[in-house]
Parts: structure tokens; sequence; C-alpha cells
């Protein structure tokens, strides 16, 4: 799968351990079906009908996972930083091994399921 010259540039631009992270990150979200990837405000942002999900490098290292529909994910949210946002909540991954933890897929998961109910209006 070919990757976007502007996400392979913003990965590129990162240091070694966290443009690794980044790019197993966008390689794992790029391969759900129906999932694309864009440059938005600065940062890779990965959306079916709406926002899913957002990449956000920390300045003190590590990235930053968000999802944008956080505050909708009931059972989930005490799992999430929200710091200062009402509705964004994300987590903080150091390692590329941090990627196979169950919680990772069940966010993703929980986002897509978040989305199909936007589209079709279903109450939450």
């Amino acid at each position: 799968m070919k990757i976007d010259e502007r996400i392979a540039s913003f990965i590129d631009h990162h240091a070694k351990g966290d443009a690794e992270l980044i790019g197993k990150l966008h390689n794992y979200l790029i391969r759900l079906p129906g999932i694309s990837a864009s440059i938005h405000l600065g940062v890779p942002f990965y959306r079916r009908k709406h926002w899913l999900c957002y990449i956000n490098p920390q300045a003190d290292g590590g990235v930053e996972l968000a999802f944008p529909n956080a505050y909708l994910m009931n059972g989930l949210q005490e799992k999430l930083n929200f710091g200062k946002r009402s509705q964004v909540g994300g987590i903080i991954l150091r390692t590329t091994s941090e990627l196979t933890q169950p919680l990772i897929a069940e966010l993703v998961q929980t986002a897509i399921f978040i989305d199909n109910s936007l589209n079709k209006g279903f109450p939450l």
C-alpha cells in the first residue's frame, strides 16, 4: 500500500522511535476496512464517514492516539486521558509493543461502532 506523501513526510519528521511508532500505528489504522487518512491541523487524521481518531506526537516523547468522540465511549472513558478536553480523549503510546494491547483494538473498534451509529442516527 502506497503511503500518502504528506503522511510519509509527517512520519519522517519525527525522531526514530516516534517515527517507527507513528508508522506502525498508521499502517494498522489504514488497513482497516473503509478507513482513509489525511493530514488535518498538521497531524494524521483517520476517518470513515466522520473522524475516528488522530495521531498526536507529544513534546515529551510518545504518541497520543486521540479519539474525537471519546466522550461517547461508555465504559472506556476512564482508560483515556481527556486533560482539559471535554470530547476528545486519548491514550499515550511510547513503544511499538504497546500497539498489540487489546485496549488499542477495543478503542478503535468502539470508534468505528460510534461512527456507524452516528451515520445511521442511532442514539448511543
